[in-house]
């Protein structure tokens, strides 16, 4: 790739000038650079999600709950068991949340707690349109099909205090391209909603490797002063070391868009 060739950008790969990229583009982790490395393996990287959105405020009201963490609802898709098993092991590191998984994992639910959580985390099935990108949905618990379809228009309508969105459902990243807006779909709904970053998917991502890739990134996340990209990154970094797990398949699927500073500040006074 001629970009990052050494003979035509000897400076822009410089780990002593630089600590991470801003790129648009996907999926710059599983590229490679002039010098045989993944990108990931020496840079953080996360993208805007369009240039109309930088200039875009993030919430200044204080979440009173850490994690709204929702995962393998009932519905007609394939089950998502490993999700539930993740809901039920990271929530309780981000006291105090809601953990809503199985029947509870309901729309109902999920609106009427949403607009109070700092982290808000779906382990759900999705859908994305590219003519429609309001229409995308996540796909959550309900009596009908109106009732289980979380779409990207009610997302964007509803306030957030959230300070990250973490969307484990299928190419959450997709959507109908808009001009200046980028794709307009689930991941853009959530920052139209106030929240100023989403972790999101590129395509069908593999559920194992996905819920490997989440736990190590919460791991990071709660600490004081990891910053978002940085947490992704030593994710992607873990599950490329798993047996059978090499392939960017496995761990360049998502994609960090937005405000990247951490969740968790670090106090001053202990350094």
């Amino acid at each position: 790739m001629l970009l990052f060739s050494p003979r035509k950008m000897p400076g822009l790969l410089d780990t002593t000038k630089f600590r991470r990229l801003v790129i648009v583009a996907i999926p710059f982790a599983a590229l490679m650079d002039g010098f045989g490395s993944r990108l990931v393996q020496r840079f953080a990287i996360s993208t805007p999600f369009s240039l109309t959105m930088l200039t875009w405020p993030s919430p200044r009201q204080r979440a009173l709950t850490q994690m709204l963490a929702i995962a393998n609802p009932p519905n007609d898709q394939r089950p998502l068991p490993q999700s539930e098993k993740l809901v039920r092991e990271i929530a309780p590191r981000f006291q105090p949340a809601i953990s809503l998984s199985g029947v509870n994992a309901t729309k109902a639910k999920a609106l009427a707690c949403m607009g109070q959580c700092r982290i808000l985390h779906f382990g759900v099935h999705g859908k994305a349109y590219d003519s429609n990108g309001l229409a995308s949905y996540l796909l959550l618990g309900g009596n009908t099909e109106e009732d289980r379809q979380l779409t990207a228009a009610e997302i964007s309508e509803r306030p957030l205090v959230a300070d990250l969105a973490v969307l484990m459902a299928c190419e959450t990243l997709k959507g109908e391209k808009r001009g200046g807006e980028g794709l307009m779909g689930v991941a853009w709904a959530f920052r139209a909603a106030g929240c100023p970053a989403v972790l999101a998917s590129q395509w069908e991502v593999d559920e194992g490797s996905s819920v490997s890739l989440m736990r190590s990134f919460y791991t990071d996340l709660r600490r004081p002063g990891v910053r978002k990209d940085e947490a992704l990154r030593k994710a992607m970094l873990s599950v490329m070391k798993e047996n059978g797990r090499q392939s960017p398949y496995y761990w360049s699927g998502f994609q960090l868009m937005g405000i990247t500073t951490p969740v968790f500040k670090a106090d001053p006074m202990k350094n």
